[in-house]
């Protein structure tokens, strides 16, 4: 990778969201790797042409006047030092990557919509979303992309030979946004040792009394898994735009799941049980020989299909096609230019 466009993931969120480090971290990382100019950065920190990729909408209005900034050729001419210098050419092309739907949401439905309007390209982490998208908005002039996302963390084995093992321990993990989902379905994990793993600082209560709540870190999570037999993850169903990370992460730890049916789950229902989570448990309890040879087959998919150099080969199209999009801009304003007599044509 020669080209040494600037590449800059505008975020305002933290290491503590899984979303920042699967839709920022880790693909800035990746891209870094490959040997782009990457770095992540609040609207107010930067301003040199390239590439602009905004992700996890946590301050819209700033957001959505830098990105206005970035596409006015009077502010990127008066204020970008490169441009000035002379360094390299104008132009700014922004991604606009969506992972959560907020089209619905008064107070980010403007920004969403404001944003697929000034985006070169509209980047999503699942199809579903992309369809959320397309009901929302004009995209017919604009490039939509798919990037699911990969794994994050080291592949276990699954923790035991199931033929000797009772299931018991059941693990539900998540924002607490989510943990509506699993008060509906508290019924169906009784009698079984349920831990739960959200943000620090929630309080559960259950028949009026406290239930432990474990406070989340990569940390927490991962003696999470090491702990528990099955994760269960009921969700919002068919309407989810939510990516797989959830079960994959599980899986890549050796744990089974049960998830209630939505789309991103929909190519894992051959190794885990998608359906009912009070049915579902029960399945593991009477089929729990088939478990591990279930866990490694979905194991040997997900390392095949999620795999961080996938991903880096998806985002570096990404990047590749914003670059071409920003040099084919720089010719046509450079062509503008000559025939309205501004600027000579060059000769060599």
């Amino acid at each position: 990778m020669t080209d040494k466009t600037p590449v800059r993931f505008v975020n305002y969120s933290g290491m503590s969201m899984a979303s920042h480090r699967y839709r920022t971290l880790m693909p800035a990382q990746l891209l870094d790797g490959i040997g782009y100019d990457v770095k992540i950065c609040n609207a107010e920190d930067e301003a040199r042409a390239g590439v602009y990729i905004f992700s996890k909408h946590f301050n819209p209005k700033q957001e959505y006047m830098f990105a206005k900034k970035l596409k006015d050729p009077d502010f990127v001419a008066g204020n970008v030092t490169s441009v000035i210098a002379g360094e390299e050419p104008t132009g700014n092309v922004i991604i606009f990557d969506i992972c959560d739907n907020h089209f619905d949401n008064k107070n980010f439905a403007d920004y969403y919509k404001g944003m697929v309007e000034l985006a070169d390209i509209v980047l999503v982490s699942t199809y579903r979303m992309a369809e959320v998208v397309k009901d929302n908005c004009d995209v017919s002039d604009k490039n939509l992309t798919v990037i699911e996302d990969s794994y994050e963390f080291p592949e276990r084995e699954p923790r035991f030979n199931w033929e000797q093992k009772e299931v018991e321990n059941v693990l539900w993990y998540g924002h607490p946004t989510n943990i509506k989902h699993l008060q509906r379905v508290w019924n169906d994990v009784g009698g079984y040792n349920l831990m739960i793993i959200t943000k620090d600082g929630v309080k559960l209560d259950v028949d009026g009394k406290p239930f432990p709540v474990v406070p989340y870190s990569i940390d927490s999570l991962l003696w999470g898994f090491a702990q528990c037999d099955v994760t269960i993850i009921p969700n919002e169903g068919d309407r989810s735009v939510k990516g797989a990370n959830r079960l994959i992460e599980s899986v890549r730890q050796g744990v089974f799941v049960v998830a209630e049916p939505m789309p991103a789950y929909d190519e894992f229902k051959e190794w885990m049980y998608i359906g009912d989570i009070k049915e579902g448990l029960e399945w593991c309890k009477q089929n729990k020989v088939e478990m591990q040879g279930r866990i490694k087959e979905a194991q040997k998919y997900i390392a095949k299909t999620y795999s961080p150099a996938v991903t880096a080969d998806q985002w570096s199209q990404l990047i590749e096609e914003a670059i071409s999009i920003r040099n084919t801009s720089n010719r046509q304003k450079e062509k503008e230019k000559i025939a309205s007599g501004k600027v000579e044509p060059m000769t060599v």
